[in-house]
């Protein structure tokens, strides 16, 4: 017997009103994952994007906005409460997790802000700019274990596929691999995914 796969909820025409959900309204028995963000770039948007659109999963609680203009707009094109500091936006409603989506050089001071005030953080890459950096950064945070890092890309769709297959086998022995299709830190977090998915290949 075969079931037709269940239609999602339509989005409400104000659909803005859905980025904060308070915490006595929270669908069903199983509250949203809730957090706040640190940034205000694209990046920090994806997340805004998705407690908009999947507010049975996430909610966001707070976005740190350093000007009141920033807060403003925060607050219109999201309706997400807004706070001048990190401290200020965990004191609003304090989040399961925070989101730090800031540039290379002020990841780092955010992260360990954070830490220090016992918050999960998921940390958009990089979470320094350089190797002395993230060294640094592990010395001061790694033993939390309140930090991870989101590189997203071993697991888009595209590269997922290709890990099963080294995993399971299907070109024989892999003991070198080639990107082309993305750069940096994306592109050796692939590698070493690949080489790691063929190293643990099924027998």
């Amino acid at each position: 017997m075969t079931h037709a796969p269940a239609q999602p909820a339509p989005i409400p025409s104000d659909p803005a009103r859905l980025a904060h959900v308070p915490p006595d309204q929270g669908p069903g028995p199983h509250a949203p994952a809730r957090f706040a963000v640190v940034g205000n770039g694209w990046r920090a948007r994806f997340f805004l994007r998705m407690a908009r659109l999947l507010p049975d999963r996430f909610a966001a609680t707070g976005v740190v906005a350093r000007s009141e203009e920033r807060a403003a707009e925060v607050r219109r094109e999201w309706g997400v409460p807004t706070a001048s500091t990190v401290a200020g936006v965990v004191a609003i409603e304090r989040p399961d997790f925070v989101v730090v989506a800031v540039p290379w050089a002020a990841s780092a001071g955010v992260i360990r802000e954070l830490v220090a005030l016992g918050v999960p953080v998921l940390a958009e890459t990089p979470p320094a700019p350089d190797a002395a950096g993230l060294r640094e950064l592990w010395a001061d945070v790694g033993a939390s274990g309140l930090v991870q890092v989101a590189e997203h890309s071993p697991f888009m769709p595209a590269h997922a596929a290709r890990l099963e297959a080294l995993r399971r086998g299907l070109i024989g022995e892999v003991t070198s691999v080639q990107i082309s299709s993305t750069h940096l830190y994306h592109a050796v977090a692939v590698i070493r995914a690949m080489l790691g998915a063929a190293s643990a290949r099924s027998p």
